[in-house]
């Protein structure tokens, strides 16, 4: 009996071991099964947050690229005119800094008399006289530009600096822009101009014309297309010029200094006649601005 027992019992053991392995082996692929759902749901939720990160990075690049479109498209089509550019005509005008340029009557030797240009877009020049002052001359660059630029090209470089009227005759004109001061000729820089004529533009008292080298006679028909850089300013109104030298400019301030440039003591020296006998110098001719 005893046998029989412990063989029963023995039995029930190993029944007992086997349901216990088997709930632990249950329990294990159990925990095998969980694990892997955990693991798949982790990285779902990482693959998300990726894709979360990327589409804000993708929305803010297409927020800048938008905005710098934005940007540009105003830039280049909305935005609107400036005054300057509005307007149908511009001066070719280039800053020439000056010391006496507005210079509030600082220096009184130059002070700029008062004036007003028929053209606002007309540039105005200051032409100083040494031991006289200033006489200021509106230029005609809407009328004839090709004439004005020349002018310009010269005031720029400073060809005037230094240089006299070497021919002054009252009632008549004061011309000069092309000897210093012992009549040594200055060589033009710009190649000789073609005559530039507008119809509106006469020989008035006070206007500013180009000389030339030749008179443009039957002769020499040429010569009407000879001028460089000498100009004149008509001291009282020369009709009998029009049409035959370019008016460019107009006195619109200091006009009583022409008149008394023109008035001054003359001599002929070397081969020139009506040369003042007292050096009229041209000191500088700058562009103002206002």
């Amino acid at each position: 009996m005893a046998k029989r027992r412990r063989k029963s019992d023995h039995k029930k053991i190993h029944k007992h071991e086997r349901k216990a392995k088997v709930k632990d082996r249950s329990e294990r692929e159990h925990e095998d099964l969980d694990e892997p759902k955990h693991d798949f749901h982790d990285s779902r939720s990482h693959r998300r947050s990726r894709r979360n990160d990327i589409l804000v990075v993708i929305v803010a690049i297409v927020f800048i690229l938008a905005v710098i479109g934005v940007y540009i498209f105003y830039d280049q089509y909305l935005e609107p005119e400036s005054e300057e550019e509005s307007n149908d005509y511009e001066p070719n005008i280039i800053p020439n800094p000056n010391p006496n340029n507005n210079n509030g009557g600082d220096n009184t030797d130059y002070k700029i008399p008062d004036f007003e240009t028929s053209n606002p877009q007309n540039p105005a020049v200051i032409l100083e006289v040494r031991g006289y002052g200033s006489i200021v001359l509106e230029l005609y660059q809407n009328k004839v530009p090709k004439t004005v630029q020349n002018f310009l090209d010269y005031i720029r470089m400073g060809f005037y600096n230094d240089l006299i009227f070497h021919r002054v005759i009252d009632d008549f004109m004061i011309q000069g822009g092309g000897y210093d001061t012992d009549l040594n000729e200055q060589q033009a820089v710009n190649p000789e101009i073609a005559l530039e004529i507008d119809p509106s533009l006469r020989h008035v008292d006070g206007a500013l014309a180009m000389a030339r080298k030749g008179y443009g006679s039957a002769d020499d028909p040429e010569g009407k297309n000879t001028a460089t850089c000498q100009f004149y300013i008509c001291d009282g109104p020369q009709s009998f010029l029009d049409d035959n030298y370019a008016v460019f400019g107009q006195v619109v301030g200091g006009m009583e200094l022409v008149r008394n440039i023109a008035s001054v003591e003359t001599h002929s020296e070397k081969e020139f006649d009506d040369v003042p006998v007292n050096d009229v110098i041209i000191n500088q001719i700058y562009e103002y601005f206002g």
